[in-house]
């Protein structure tokens, strides 16, 4: 996995203490409770942290800050000012200790892996991602019609959760060892035959329409960015589509509905996030407090005291526009859009981009814009956006 080169420049030891990282962040499922949730990454942090404190950070990948960084932090910042003279800011002292371990993760992470070359980082990928998916389908098989081990019951289907807690949850942590094996699968790397078949298998028994429509996404971005797809890249693209859609209405068809009931099925069941009245609700609180919001996490508590429910938001967006009101969302989305944005100087950047598109797509179902592997994408996007931009001034100095 480290090759004699990193070994000989002392990144022998980065490379371990990334790859903890990984394995550490994929399973979510197998946490310590003391006052909140010590999850197996957090030890790995601890790790890494004596590490920097020891030999430092790379400065290089420390000044160079982006604009979609720059306008984060202010989001940042807004958003624990405004937690701490929230109603309820406990619970935004809570969610702060979250964000900024994560922030700390992101710091520590993109520096380490800025000091690794791609191929490394990339066997990382493959070697984490594939004992995360291999580990999740185990736990789901093992546990089918016994136990919630590896899955849920949802409507009488048992869904995948793996080593995660939410099986909508699931398709984050399964995109990026998805769009890489994709990617070096159609290249003619055979090994990540293995690892895409598990992340397809997974995301289709996880049940996420989220996931599908990420997946989807996905393959057609990657149809339209990647220049050198050749005629079976463009067959592997068609193939997906068409399995993931036969998937879909396979799962129609068995749960005996119709596309139009089932849509309105999921987003009314009273027993399920009933997203429609979630957000028909969260529209209503934002209108009281329109310019900065109620505060950090303080959605639930304000849905609970104006509407009796007490359910998640289930969308990172809308959860943003109430909760950090017009000024802090105006900020946040900023951030997004400069990101999506930025100009991407490699192959590796593009499709990084890619998987944190398909995240964002997952994330208009879902709550908390602290995942931690939305927070690790970023981090080695950020790795190989400064590693890009290094290659490309010394070919342009090299050509002058």
């Amino acid at each position: 996995m480290v090759n004699g080169y990193e070994v000989y420049r002392g990144k022998g030891f980065k490379v371990i203490l990334l790859f903890l990282m990984m394995v550490g962040i994929y399973f979510q499922k197998f946490y310590v409770y003391a006052g909140m949730a010590i999850k197996p990454y957090m030890f790995a942090l601890a790790l890494i942290l004596a590490y920097f404190i020891f030999y430092g950070l790379d400065q290089e990948i420390i000044k160079r800050t982006y604009s979609y960084e720059a306008l984060f932090a202010i989001f940042t910042v807004y958003a624990i000012w405004r937690g701490y003279f929230s109603r309820h800011s406990m619970l935004s002292v809570r969610a702060t200790m979250a964000l900024l371990i994560v922030i700390v993760m992101y710091i520590f992470v993109s520096s380490m892996a800025f000091s690794m070359s791609n191929s490394s980082i990339l066997r990382l990928l493959y070697v984490s991602g594939t004992i995360f998916l291999a580990a999740s389908l185990f736990l789901y098989l093992k546990g089918k019609g016994v136990s919630d081990i590896g899955g849920v019951v949802d409507r009488d289907v048992y869904r995948l959760t793996g080593s995660i807690d939410d099986p909508n949850v699931f398709g984050i942590f399964a995109s990026l060892i998805y769009a890489f094996s994709f990617h070096n699968m159609i290249s003619g790397e055979k090994k990540y035959i293995i690892s895409f078949f598990l992340a397809f298998t997974c995301i289709v028994l996880s049940e996420s329409r989220g996931a599908f429509l990420a997946v989807l996404a996905f393959h057609i971005m990657y149809f339209v960015k990647i220049k050198d797809t050749r005629a079976k890249s463009f067959a592997a693209n068609i193939l997906i589509i068409g399995a993931v859609a036969a998937g879909g209405h396979y799962w129609l068809q068995t749960a005996d509905v119709s596309i139009g009931s089932a849509v309105q099925t999921r987003l009314l069941d009273t027993t399920g996030s009933t997203r429609v009245y979630i957000w028909t609700d969260a529209i209503e609180i934002f209108k009281e407090y329109p310019l900065i919001g109620v505060g950090l996490n303080n959605f639930r508590p304000y849905n609970n005291e104006i509407f009796a429910d007490t359910h998640l938001m289930h969308n990172i967006f809308l959860e943003v526009i109430v909760e950090q009101g017009i000024a802090g969302a105006t900020v946040f989305f900023a951030a997004l859009i400069m990101l999506v944005l930025k100009k991407d100087n490699s192959e590796i950047e593009k499709i990084i981009k890619m998987v944190i598109c398909m995240q964002l797509i997952m994330l208009f179902f879902l709550s908390g814009f602290f995942n931690e592997f939305t927070f690790l994408t970023l981090a080695l996007y950020k790795a190989a956006a400064v590693k890009g931009e290094n290659e490309d001034e010394a070919m342009n100095a090299t050509s002058v």
